[in-house]
């Protein structure tokens, strides 16, 4: 993968941790598979926040990239 690729995969994997953070969540992990280009980012749980929240922290990884 290119370093575009893997900046692409920061910036979405970021995504989905400055909305969690935002949101008042503890983030325990973000981190960047250079093997498969994925990423991962580990959180608390958000079952007990409103279906919009939970949304927002999905859609966030896509909004990030298409941002940057």
């Amino acid at each position: 993968m290119t370093d575009n690729g893997l900046r692409g995969v920061a910036y979405h994997e970021a995504g989905h941790a400055v909305v969690a953070l935002a949101l008042d969540l503890r983030v325990a992990r973000v981190e960047i598979f250079h093997e498969n280009n994925s990423g991962e980012t580990d959180s608390e749980n958000a079952d007990h926040l409103p279906i919009e929240h939970r949304i927002a922290i999905c859609v966030a990884g896509i909004q990030a990239n298409k941002m940057f």
